[in-house]
């Protein structure tokens, strides 16, 4: 709600998500800590996807295999409605499908989410901004996580894991509807 009551804070909330998500994925999981690796369930989401070919499922399960192994932490749900305000102070909120792994895997989720779905009208609902604010945030974001003014070098680089987080959200939410599928 912060982007829609206040459209011109865009390019702010959009760096202080970048800010807060690098504190996010420098976090280390504890030896002990039992979190979701993010690599094991993309191979079984892959495995199981009515979503992809033959061809790409077996380019996809090599991104996966080629990603780091690493135990940092990763949101899961990585997008604007999930980081809150209380007095002043933000939170990230909805760690439903906190996981560890490659950062890539957040970032893909708010490409996926603020730029491809951003013409959907339920996700537009959902984010409370227009299409073209929510574009305007990933590349306000994308701009503040780099430390680059050259978002579509970040966009080609996360593509392949937006295409890993479609499936990922697939398999964590099943659905019959042919027209989901689609």
């Amino acid at each position: 709600r912060m982007c829609a009551d206040e459209p011109s804070r865009i390019p702010e909330i959009a760096a202080m998500m970048a800010d807060l998500g690098h504190a996010l994925h420098d976090i280390v999981i504890p030896e002990g800590v039992e979190v979701t690796n993010m690599k094991e369930l993309l191979l079984k989401a892959l495995e199981s996807s009515p979503l992809v070919t033959s061809a790409q499922r077996t380019s996809l399960h090599a991104l996966v295999q080629a990603m780091p192994e690493v135990k940092t932490c990763l949101h899961g749900d990585f997008q604007p409605g999930n980081l809150i305000m209380a007095r002043e102070k933000p939170y990230w909120i909805d760690l439903g499908w906190l996981a560890q792994g490659c950062y890539k895997m957040d970032l893909a989720h708010l490409y996926k989410m603020m730029v491809v779905d951003s013409k959907i009208p339920q996700v537009q609902d959902l984010t409370h901004m227009t299409q073209e604010q929510m574009v305007a945030f990933w590349d306000a974001f994308a701009k503040a996580y780099t430390g680059s003014d050259d978002v579509e070098a970040l966009n080609r680089e996360i593509r392949p894991y937006a295409a890993l987080d479609i499936v990922r959200t697939s398999y964590l939410h099943t659905s019959t509807n042919p027209a989901f599928i689609a």
